[in-house]
């Protein structure tokens, strides 16, 4: 199963990032789900010097590599590879079963569940943060595209995330 959704979500990808990103050529899309839209603002330059396309759930305007919009449709999930939230973020069991790698805080409802990905180990389903500011998420992130870069240890974590 694993090895399908890995095939069909790159298919899927191209796709919609024609939709929404037809000039990018970043490879990693990602879902920023903040309660916080302090923290929001203050990510914003950080994550446009990213190799990500983010779509962030808000209400303000899009650029080149970062679109804003209020909802994602449940039929265009598969295009993530991450979903970034905070505390506010509801019903992320739903991102899992699309095989979306969480980056999430350390005290997040999940907590029982979620854990530090360990790439020697291999195990782990999340990326987390300890505090909710800019740095510790931001550091989150990168390790994420870290693990992005290395297609076996990425396709771990994401069966690690589906068996959620």
């Amino acid at each position: 199963m694993g090895e399908t959704l890995l095939s069909d979500k790159k298919n899927y990808s191209n796709i919609v990032k024609n939709h929404y990103f037809p000039t990018s050529k970043n490879k990693m899309n990602a879902l920023v789900i903040l309660s916080d839209e302090n923290l929001v603002s203050q990510l914003e330059a950080g994550l446009k010097v990213l190799p990500v396309n983010f779509l962030i759930l808000s209400k303000w305007t899009s650029s080149d590599t970062i679109v804003y919009d209020t909802e994602v449709k449940n039929d265009i999930l598969s295009w993530f590879d991450v979903v970034i939230g905070d505390n506010g973020v509801e019903w992320l069991q739903k991102y899992f079963q699309s095989g979306i790698v969480p980056v999430v805080p350390t005290n997040n409802y999940l907590k029982t569940i979620l854990s530090e990905f360990e790439v020697l180990d291999g195990e782990g389903n999340a990326f987390l943060y300890e505090e909710n500011n800019i740095w510790s998420l931001f550091f989150a992130l990168s390790r994420f595209i870290e693990n992005h870069k290395f297609p076996y240890d990425h396709k771990v974590l994401v069966k690690n995330v589906l068996a959620l």
